[in-house]
């Protein structure tokens, strides 16, 4: 790998502006390359929940984009039961996007192509068609662990055809990672997982570095209170605020009557959009994110289930916050629990951290500083950049 040649970013969605956790994950790719002299290209899907929007871009970004149609249809949902290939990587399967891959190919000579999760996988071997160039696959999530659960919790038809994609999606997954050059799962779990499933490609965990741009915001926070922020059509996230909102925080409710829960978040399903509930204001998608975390006292992340890294409780330990999450939530972070964050995995300890959270200020406070430089140090983006390079190396 020569270090004067620039590197192709192959992403599913635009990386910026910062919309979400992957957004943050991506972004956190370009502007550690960037930091490092790294000329890098991002060719990226767009589509009517993640257009592309070229204004106010970080200096020296360069983006193009192609519009893919990832709306489920049912017509060629129904085709696709007479195929082998999964639906869900079907959907970005695109013949201008896979022109614009090869004209880009054909004009660049990269250092190596960095693919920005599974859906991107499958252009692998027009990839090999133009170029010597590494492929290395940074996968975000096991995917197929994801289709696996709500194959479990469904019934009926629907049960079957979740099965169905979940099983197909992971012959993909398997088949897909296999043929790159090298795998970077986020956490160690999900590198544990691809070795069992038959990953046996060299792989390496490398997580998300975080620039010091969510530093906190000037601002006095409503104290006490308690807050959640995330998007809701993610299986996982929707999944851990029903459990939040049937089985802690009536516990919380209990014991601590005046505390209010903000519930925010991106693609809130209208159950939620519409609940009643004593002292939970349902905020739906905020404006600044930065502003509503800064602005709040303690954040809660129930996690049940899920693979990949949280980026959103790493924002929020960035910005200062002290958060309560469970075992999974922190899965990949190098913490100390009960002093970066709080962990509890069933509802009666949930319950218990988040009241302590609150009722102990200064101790919160401390634990959101200690998670703050958590972040900068363990999870530097200077640090896990240069791990990348090594690792491309």
């Amino acid at each position: 790998m020569e270090t004067g040649k620039p590197v192709l970013m192959l992403c599913p969605k635009p990386l910026y502006p910062l919309r979400d956790g992957g957004c943050v994950a991506m972004y956190a790719i370009w502007h550690g390359l960037s930091l490092y002299n790294r000329e890098v290209d991002i060719l990226t899907a767009t589509s009517y929940k993640h257009p592309l929007d070229l204004t106010d871009l970080p200096a020296g970004m360069r983006i193009s984009g192609v519009e893919l149609d990832l709306r489920p249809r049912l017509f060629k949902a129904l085709k696709n039961l007479f195929s082998r290939r999964s639906y869900i990587l079907e959907r970005f399967r695109s013949e201008e996007m896979a022109a614009r891959l090869r004209e880009k190919l054909q004009q660049e000579d990269y250092a190596w192509i960095q693919i920005e999760s599974l859906f991107m996988a499958p252009y692998i071997p027009l990839i090999r068609q133009y170029t010597q160039a590494k492929i290395v696959v940074r996968p975000a999530n096991v995917e197929s662990e994801i289709w696996m659960r709500l194959a479990r919790k469904a019934f009926g038809l629907r049960k079957l055809y979740y099965k169905l994609l979940a099983g197909r999606l992971q012959r993909e997954e398997i088949l897909w990672l296999n043929r790159a050059d090298l795998v970077l799962p986020l956490t160690d779990r999900d590198t544990a997982t691809f070795h069992r499933l038959g990953v046996r490609v060299p792989m390496h965990t490398l997580s998300v570095g975080m620039a010091d741009t969510l530093a906190p915001v000037e601002v006095e926070p409503e104290y006490p209170s308690i807050f959640y922020i995330g998007a809701l059509n993610w299986l996982p996230n929707l999944e851990g605020i029903d459990w939040f909102l049937k089985k802690v925080w009536p516990h919380i409710h209990r014991r601590c009557p005046d505390l209010t829960f903000y519930l925010a978040g991106r693609y809130m399903p209208s159950r939620l959009r519409n609940l009643r509930m004593d002292k939970v204001v349902v905020m739906g998608e905020v404006e600044d994110a930065k502003l509503f975390m800064a602005s709040k006292g303690v954040m809660v992340v129930p996690v049940l289930s899920g693979s990949g890294i949280r980026i959103k409780i790493m924002e929020g330990m960035v910005a200062g916050r002290p958060v309560v999450t469970t075992t999974m939530g922190a899965e990949g972070l190098d913490y100390r629990p009960g002093q970066d964050l709080w962990i509890a995995d069933t509802e009666e300890a949930f319950a218990e951290a988040v009241e302590y959270a609150v009722t102990h200020r200064e101790e919160a406070e401390a634990v959101g500083e200690n998670g703050r430089r958590l972040m900068l140090q363990h999870h530097n983006i200077e640090k896990i950049t240069a791990q990348l390079i090594d690792y491309c190396r």
